[in-house]
């Protein structure tokens, strides 16, 4: 009878406990785990560090293609254009004119931003991003009469070069825009 009941323990409970994991393939099993979590992680992590720097750049890029679009606007619809430099070779540090509300405006730039100088005895004001740069800003006007009769329509053209900085890690991005307004009035 005892070694009934022994063949029994042995059939039921040994081939039980052998269906089991040991604590090696238990250790394994975790260690492998915890690797496809790590890398997992360090990639969701480069993922989230990566979108954060896109939306940076996508708002600082928004805020130079408003600000030149502001700027063509306004000297579309302004006349009685000037700039403080001679036309020829270099064109203008800065441009300045007469918008359709009748208002002097001068655009400049200083301290390395795109300033806008609005109405009688104003300061110039910043345009652009404390994130943007800029290193070079000119203006050639065409058509502005000079009293030798040349009947061109009035046209402004401006070159913007700078750098946008998205983060202190990466290096800034460089830029160089060109825009163009020709003034809506027909001034022939």
């Amino acid at each position: 009878m005892h070694a009934t009941i022994m063949r029994y323990f042995r059939k039921h409970f040994v081939t039980e406990l052998s269906k089991g994991f040991t604590l090696i393939e238990l250790m394994v099993s975790i260690a492998l785990f915890s690797v496809v979590v790590a890398i997992v992680a360090a990639a969701f992590t480069s993922l989230l560090s990566q979108n954060r720097i896109a939306l940076a750049t996508n708002n600082i890029s928004n805020n130079l293609s408003f600000v030149v679009d502001s700027m063509e606007r306004s000297i579309r619809t302004g006349s009685g254009y000037s700039a403080n430099a001679s036309y020829s070779g270099g064109g203008a540090a800065s441009f300045s004119f007469t918008d359709d509300q009748g208002n002097p405006v001068t655009y400049s730039s200083s301290g390395g931003s795109i300033t806008e100088c609005y109405g009688s005895g104003c300061t110039a004001s910043p345009m652009t991003d404390p994130n943007i740069t800029i290193s070079y800003l000119r203006f050639y006007v065409q058509g502005v009469d000079t009293g030798n009769g040349d009947n061109t329509q009035p046209q402004v053209t401006f070159v913007i070069k700078g750098q946008m900085t998205t983060d202190p890690v990466h290096a800034p991005v460089s830029f160089d825009i060109e825009g163009a307004a020709t003034m809506r009035q027909i001034n022939i």
